[in-house]
């Protein structure tokens, strides 16, 4: 397989992580990370999962336990180009911090990255894999040094009850399984320690939206929920806001926190929709022409 390395090209990135760098650089120096190693030849790549198709990759960084140090995830010279495809369902990933972030990673620190790929209309997968700084060689944060890693689909939150509609208000009970664990979308020291819960987001729309983050913009009451590690949660309500137009529904998607919220995914789950003039979601997108269930209640 070719082996690829790139610096400061776009090649798939959400709009969201799209920004022109600053003139002054994150970090004196190259400071770099990657999946390739140019110095020993080694090459490692991330794998989607199978029946995923290459679509739209979204990349973030920053210092594991200390995003406040350095992150690449918020502020200016938020970081574009660090995800590439090098084949069908593979991804390389190369940046160098001098060029983009926020702060610097601290001498020995420990980088926490995050990939994501999101196709139009389909599900989305992920992984998190962490490594600590070589004290030498030609990569800092040298990936190359850890397997092939698989990436998992990011769940889409099970709708699993509602309550009757209060002005653009619509309760809904949620849960979401259990998705990241050891050696299962966590690769790396501390790597399940970096992720804190999820947050349920809703956009309002007639057409499913993308996948992009910025665009779940609907308010949700509520919508933070612990999950140390990736975790189960179990039946909790949330309350969506339908909006006063009726021809839009609501869409409700899964994004994962991470560091007590300090970095939140780029990204969502594929939605779920919310048929908003009804009282009862429906995880196949289809209203269920019954009466309003009371609130709390189930649907089986």
């Amino acid at each position: 397989m070719t082996k690829r390395i790139v610096f400061g090209v776009t090649v798939v990135a959400l709009a969201t992580v799209v920004m022109a760098p600053s003139a002054s650089a994150a970090c004196p120096g190259p400071r770099t990370a990657g999946t390739y190693n140019f110095q020993t030849g080694v090459a490692r790549y991330w794998h989607l999962p199978a029946g995923h198709a290459n679509g739209d990759l979204a990349g973030q960084a920053w210092q594991l336990g200390s995003p406040a140090t350095f992150t690449s995830a918020a502020g200016v010279n938020t970081c574009n180009s660090m995800l590439y495809f090098v084949g069908p369902g593979t991804i390389g990933m190369a940046v160098d911090f001098s060029t983009c972030g926020t702060g610097c990673p601290s001498p020995g620190a420990t980088l926490a990255f995050v990939a994501t790929n999101t196709q139009p209309n389909g599900a989305s997968s992920t992984l998190v894999a962490t490594v600590a700084e070589t004290g030498s060689g030609a990569v800092n944060f040298d990936y190359s040094s850890q397997p092939d890693h698989a990436m998992i689909e990011v769940p889409t939150p099970n709708i699993i009850g509602s309550g009757p509609r209060s002005g653009n208000l619509m309760p809904l009970h949620v849960s979401v399984p259990a998705f990241l664990s050891t050696n299962n979308g966590f690769y790396g020291p501390g790597a399940s320690s970096s992720v804190s819960g999820y947050r349920i987001v809703s956009a309002l729309s007639v057409n499913e939206p993308s996948r992009d983050a910025a665009v779940y913009t609907a308010p949700v009451t509520n919508g933070n929920l612990a999950a140390p590690g990736g975790a189960a949660v179990s039946d909790t309500l949330v309350q969506v806001d339908c909006g006063a137009t009726p021809l839009q529904d609501s869409w409700v998607a899964l994004q994962i926190s991470f560091e007590s919220g300090g970095v939140v995914q780029s990204a969502v789950s594929k939605p779920r929709r919310v048929h908003c003039q009804g009282a009862m979601a429906d995880p196949k997108f289809k209203p269920i022409k019954k009466k309003p269930v009371a609130l709390g209640a189930r649907e089986n």
